[in-house]
């Protein structure tokens, strides 16, 4: 992609989020992990067709200068706000990518509001078969502010990262205010509410070392909704596959869509 991505704010009425966005082809909102921002799609962006896609990498309440209350809400919520911005941009029905947390965002957007959905990609999808309950409690424990410093970047590694990648660019990026905000919203939200994605086509992409989303999590969406799935499990590739694999996710998200 020969664009760079350009950031501005989009006013929805009692709040305003932030988007980096570059391209000029059909709409994609890009919508990133627990407490991570639009930031962490710029590798992706950068190797996407600008003439095929419209990419639009979201800050969700409480990343950057995005606002919004971050008290009470449920992933109902963020579908909303992701329905409202796609509105205000004049970009409905648009292809969805979440990540990790961001894909029971992209899922529950898909099940409120499928007219604003053309397809779901699923990058990392858990949300049924449980994390390895030590990376997570010491993952948790660095959101908490529990762990500083090295502590909390070998968490961060030991929970997102396969052992073959470079776990610096997680090293910066975080707002953990808003990771406990969203957190809470998955717990307090159904998962029969989200997990089904609407009706919309799904695309898994999965990493094979992933322990916070382990790749039975994959194999069970494939199982319960049949050809309305299409599964990939990539190599050297953890939770954080977004930044591990950009380009293949690229060849894989691109293909699915041609």
């Amino acid at each position: 992609m020969t664009d760079s991505p350009q950031r501005s704010t989009i006013p929805l009425g009692s709040h305003a989020l932030d988007v980096l966005r570059c391209g000029r082809g059909t709409p994609l909102l890009m919508i990133a992990s627990l407490g991570r921002g639009g930031e962490d799609f710029v590798p992706l962006m950068r190797t996407l067709d600008s003439q095929r896609f419209h990419c639009i990498a979201l800050d969700q309440r409480g990343v950057g200068n995005s606002g919004g209350e971050l008290n009470n809400i449920s992933l109902h919520d963020l579908a909303n706000d992701c329905r409202d911005l796609l509105t205000a941009l004049n970009c409905t029905p648009a292809h969805i990518i979440g990540h990790a947390f961001g894909n029971r965002v992209a899922r529950c957007l898909a099940a409120d509001h499928p007219d604003a959905v053309r397809s779901c990609t699923l990058l990392g999808a858990g949300g049924k078969i449980p994390a390895d309950p030590d990376l997570q409690a010491n993952f948790i424990a660095a959101l908490k502010g529990e762990l500083v410093d090295e502590d909390f970047h070998r968490a961060i590694r030991d929970a997102h990262f396969s052992a073959q990648s470079d776990p610096g660019c997680w090293r910066t990026g975080w707002w953990t205010n808003a990771a406990r905000s969203q957190a809470k919203a998955a717990r307090d939200t159904q998962r029969s509410d989200w997990w089904h994605g609407g009706d919309s086509p799904l695309l898994v992409i999965q990493g094979n070392d992933d322990r916070m989303a382990p790749p039975a999590n994959g194999l069970a969406i494939k199982q319960e909704f049949g050809a309305r799935v299409t599964l990939h499990t990539i190599a050297d590739a953890g939770h954080a596959l977004l930044l591990e694999q950009p380009e293949e996710i690229a060849r894989l998200f691109s293909e699915y869509q041609a």
